[in-house]
């Protein structure tokens, strides 16, 4: 198959296969860095990352300390969107570190 072909970004596995994989990635900070860049790679496979269970494990298990206070104005702007409250909270880390 030629490397300009239309299908390139088409996922050669099936999708229950590659959902799978992105679930079985272990709760480390390095695992949002890849569902992050997966993402990027196009818009379906940013429509099933984005949807991801783990996104929630992974920010439970990343932020264990929080202000309560704080936790529920994220909850209340974001709602249960995992996704959205781990980049929230990167954000914070970031600039709580000069980075």
């Amino acid at each position: 198959m030629s490397s300009s072909s239309s299908n390139d970004s088409y996922p050669w596995l099936p999708l229950e296969l590659i959902l799978k994989i992105f679930n079985e990635l272990p709760l480390v900070d390095e695992s949002a860095l890849i569902l992050a860049q997966g993402m990027q790679t196009n818009h379906l496979f940013f429509r099933m990352i984005a949807d991801l269970a783990i996104w929630e494990s992974l920010y439970k298990t990343r932020y264990t300390h929080h202000d309560h206070t704080r936790e529920m104005e994220r909850k209340e702007v974001l709602g249960s969107n995992w996704r959205l409250r781990y980049a929230a909270r990167q954000r914070i880390d970031c600039m709580a570190m000069g980075s």
